[in-house]
Parts: C-alpha cells; sequence; structure tokens
C-alpha cells in the first residue's frame, strides 16, 4: 500500500538524519508524528482510520503519538475505548505507549479545565486498570 510505503522512506529519511550510514535498521526512530488528521472515531464493525495509520506508522518503525481529537461528540466511554485501543496497538508491535496527546481543535466553550482534566482523569484511569 502507498501510504506503508511512505511510513517506510520517511523513517530512513529521519533515521538517516540522526543515524548516518545505519537508517532504520530495525531499531525506533526518533520522531514521534501527531496522529490525528484519520480521526478518533471508530465504526460499528471496528474500523477506525486513525487505529490503521497508526499501526502503520509503528510498523515502518515511527513511534507516533495518538491524539484524541476533543469533541463533546465523543463520550468518555469513547475515549476510554479509543484509550485502550492505542494501547493495543503499540503492544502489537512490541511498543510500549507512554503518552497520548488531548487536541483542541476549536476551542469551544466546553474547553474548560474541569473537562480537560476530566478527560485526562478517564485516560489515566486506562493505564492504570491495564
Amino acid at each position: 500500500e502507498v501510504r506503508q510505503e511512505l511510513f517506510k522512506s520517511t523513517a530512513e529519511i529521519v533515521a538517516n538524519r540522526y543515524r548516518p550510514g545505519v537508517g532504520v535498521g530495525g531499531m525506533l526512530v526518533p520522531w514521534q508524528p501527531y496522529n490525528f488528521h484519520a480521526g478518533n472515531y471508530c465504526d460499528a464493525k471496528g474500523y477506525s482510520p486513525q487505529d490503521e495509520t497508526t499501526a502503520d506508522l509503528l510498523g515502518a518503525k515511527c513511534v507516533p503519538m495518538p491524539c484524541w481529537v476533543f469533541s463533546k461528540k465523543f463520550t468518555l466511554e469513547a475515549l476510554k475505548q479509543w484509550t485502550n485501543r492505542q494501547i493495543e496497538i503499540f503492544s502489537k508491535a512490541g511498543v510500549t505507549l507512554h503518552q497520548l496527546r488531548i487536541k483542541n481543535p476549536g476551542q469551544g466553550r466546553d474547553w474548560t479545565a474541569d473537562n480537560v482534566w476530566e478527560h485526562v482523569q478517564v485516560v489515566r484511569s486506562v493505564f492504570k486498570e491495564r
């Protein structure tokens, strides 16, 4: 697939910049792209473009930072499920997920310290449960 080849090529370019003459060489690439453009939704059949892209990046030895797009359209339960999926995707690639990003696309009135903290607490609870 085109996307996988693009990620592999990008990983090689970045790796050669930081490890001249070695390249990727089976090691993780020192680059953490934000992965949010595909969205954090998951359909009823379990398809999620972001999950697919994250897995492809990990397959190319890049370590993306999964981004939850903050929106009142998504419930805290959806955030919990999304966080579990991210941990699983990383685990299947043999990589420990260390961080997530909560992205605020619109800075609406619901983007408050209390709401953000509530989201952070959900993410923390998932990591703690695991």
